[in-house]
């Protein structure tokens, strides 16, 4: 996109300056003319950024409205989570012990 808008500049500063106006002066013209164009380009990667978080938001708001359509499966799946989540947390636990544990220890 930045190539055209660039075309777009250039072919505007060569139309004014064919209409009479002084290099600088096309060029400035061209410019203020395309200046929204430009500011929305340089904003676009912005755009994508919110497009994108408000398009988990709508993911989010569905997936919780289904889940409160079916407590059953809301049930489920929160126990499921629950169990995972005391399972990575006993793990890690042990992790620390057995780690401490077979430390090489010093000579004394």
């Amino acid at each position: 996109m930045r190539t055209r808008l660039a075309h777009i500049l250039e072919h505007r500063t060569r139309d004014n300056v064919a209409a009479g106006m002084t290099i600088d002066e096309a060029r400035r013209d061209a410019e203020r003319r395309l200046g929204g164009r430009l500011r929305v380009h340089e904003h676009t990667h912005d755009a994508d950024v919110l497009v994108w978080l408000e398009s988990i938001g709508q993911d989010v708001r569905y997936a919780a409205r289904n889940l409160r359509r079916s407590p059953l499966v809301t049930g489920v799946v929160l126990a499921m989570v629950l169990r995972e989540t005391l399972v990575l947390a006993v793990a890690g636990v042990g992790v620390g012990v057995a780690s401490d544990h077979f430390k090489p220890q010093p000579d004394r």
